[in-house]
């Protein structure tokens, strides 16, 4: 169906989601902060990008930001997870930006949802 990047700094979240992924007929390759995200986008080709809010090193926003800036064409295809409850901050980015989000824990069928979403919208802009 598709090749992901997520982009998260918890290594059970990551395994969890990755195989739910996988069983879906997803390929996915993985980030453990925004940094390393950034690294592998110009030589990798992402149809959906699953950013953790909250990272080490570069979180979520910055790494918005900075996509906004290098790869504009991808913001689109961003959703943010997120495990924290959200600050005034982070929910005044995540309205601003308009990416779709999700609470970590998710329902498996929350998240497949989403992604199908974003992909669709992806489809019906081209």
């Amino acid at each position: 169906p598709g090749k992901l990047l997520l982009i998260d700094d918890q290594p059970s979240f990551v395994r969890g989601l990755t195989r739910l992924l996988h069983r879906d007929g997803y390929t996915v390759e993985t980030a453990a902060n925004g940094q390393e995200a950034l690294a592998q986008l110009p030589a990798h080709h992402y149809d959906v990008i699953v950013c953790d809010l909250q990272m080490p090193a570069l979180d979520g926003r910055t790494f918005y930001d900075l996509l906004q800036r290098q790869f504009p064409s991808l913001c689109q295809r961003v959703i943010f997870v997120t495990g924290d409850t959200l600050g005034a901050d982070s929910t005044a980015f995540l309205v601003q930006c308009g990416q779709p989000y999700l609470y970590k824990p998710c329902a498996a069928t929350e998240m497949r949802s989403t992604i199908q979403q974003t992909l669709h919208a992806m489809e019906v802009s081209v």
